[in-house]
């Protein structure tokens, strides 16, 4: 048996990805959602996903998912000053960040504002923290959200995901994570955003192969609405509703019996 963490990491996108994310719930068919609480849709779509979570059998893993790039604005009074009202691409941090550029101070009190303001609705801290964009990978926004995790939690830390836990700087700051007490995950694989079902099929069959156990797998399901088409180009709204028809299939329950898949 292999377990694996299917994970959406983009709830507050659109009320079309929200919809899509919790009908996936409703039959079990997701593990660990990311909501962005920066998202002007937060307010609104806390309650529907909360009471999903609470009626669905499944543990369900609700986590953060922090944005300091376009299309969001920033939340907080110091990242408004800092960066203007709307964040920047995120070319602004791969570029500063190794100069020693980035508004350190700033960036912590949006980071800190985002913890909050998902708590405030949500009810409780987040299961994890997830940061969007692939900033992740840019060791300088990375250590700034495990610096304000280090002085927020002392206890019961949320997970750190990242989106390529096998690069070289994200197993160095997980190491430094779990020394300070909190946790990562390993390894992760992204499906496949693709029109034809029986690629995403194929991925459940053959794509998982050699991967460990606890494998997070990140999709982007969703029902194309007018928000999100004024976000995302026709291909990829092609493939997220692809996605989304995959995994609310019979075929995607019937590619886990077969190959022993638990979503875990």
């Amino acid at each position: 048996m292999k377990r694996i963490v299917l994970t959406a990491l983009d709830y507050g996108t659109a009320f079309g990805v929200d919809r899509a994310i919790r009908a996936l719930l409703a039959d079990n068919r997701l593990t660990a959602v990311g909501c962005i609480a920066a998202s002007d849709r937060w307010p609104r779509e806390y309650l529907p996903l909360r009471d999903q979570v609470e009626t669905v059998a499944r543990r369900t893993r609700v986590g953060l998912t922090l944005v300091l790039s376009r299309p969001y604005a920033p939340i907080s009074d110091p990242a408004r000053e800092a960066l203007g009202p709307r964040f920047p691409a995120p070319r602004f941090y791969s570029l500063r960040a190794p100069l020693g550029l980035l508004p350190n101070m700033a960036l912590k009190a949006e980071i800190e504002a985002q913890l909050d303001r998902f708590q405030d609705y949500y009810g409780h801290p987040p299961a994890f923290i997830a940061l969007a964009d692939g900033l992740d990978g840019n060791a300088g926004v990375a250590k700034l959200v495990v610096e304000v995790m280090a002085e927020r939690y002392r206890e019961d830390w949320p997970d750190f995901l990242f989106r390529e836990p096998e690069r070289l700087r994200s197993r160095l700051l997980a190491r430094r994570i779990r020394k300070l007490g909190g946790d990562t995950n390993r390894e992760a694989v992204t499906l496949p955003m693709v029109e034809d079902p029986k690629a995403l099929h194929r991925f459940f069959w053959r794509g998982l192969e050699g991967r460990r156990d606890g494998t997070s797998v990140w999709c982007v399901p969703a029902q194309a609405d007018e928000h999100l088409r004024s976000l995302a180009t026709r291909a990829e709204i092609a493939g997220r509703e692809s996605q989304f028809a995959y995994l609310d299939s019979p075929d995607f329950l019937l590619a886990l019996t077969e190959k022993d898949i638990f979503l875990f």
